[in-house]
């Protein structure tokens, strides 16, 4: 008798086990399935700006005087953005990524942290007609920052995009016709 109820245990803890396990899967296997959108991004919406629907993002810089790196690395998460809503299916809207940076923080005399703040940059616009056009085996950060429109730049965005234009000018001459 009472080795029934130690094979009923044994057979209840088991299961237990495998449906614990069986749920891990299942929940690993659900996450692979949803986007993770890159570390810069901020936040993200999809809004209606003058009547046309947008895909708003807010991007970060790593550091104002990073210069060309930081822009090549938001570059290429705006395009892991863009291919994200292309293949959705998400093709009626343009796109605006808010390009910022933090400003404060830091350390007071008294070992206090100082506050920062997220502080635009510049934006960048694009149409999804142009986003549509692209050919993504072959294109460049230098030509998805030709195709935007620039605008809103504050004098930190112009200082990035100056030190950004130092090395890359030729290539992305368009771009940085905008410093």
């Amino acid at each position: 008798m009472q080795e029934d109820y130690v094979k009923w245990g044994t057979r209840i803890f088991i299961g237990l086990i495998v449906l614990g396990g069986g749920y891990e899967i299942v929940s690993y296997l659900g996450a692979l399935g949803q986007y993770t959108y890159p570390p810069s991004v901020v936040n993200y919406r999809s809004t209606v700006i003058d009547g046309h629907p947008v895909f708003e993002a807010t991007l970060r810089l790593n550091g104002w005087d990073a210069g060309d790196t930081d822009l090549s690395a938001i570059s290429a998460d705006m395009q892991d953005l863009i291919k994200h809503e292309l293949d959705a299916g998400i093709t009626d809207q343009s796109m605006l990524f808010h390009i910022s940076g933090n400003v404060g923080g830091g350390y007071d005399d008294y070992g206090h942290p100082r506050p920062t703040a997220l502080v635009g940059a510049f934006d960048l616009t694009y149409s999804m007609d142009d986003l549509k056009r692209i050919d993504w085996d072959h294109t460049t950060e230098y030509s998805l920052f030709n195709l935007a429109h620039v605008s809103n730049i504050n004098s930190s965005g112009d200082k990035v995009g100056k030190k950004y234009c130092e090395a890359n000018h030729e290539a992305a001459r368009v771009f940085c016709d905008s410093f």
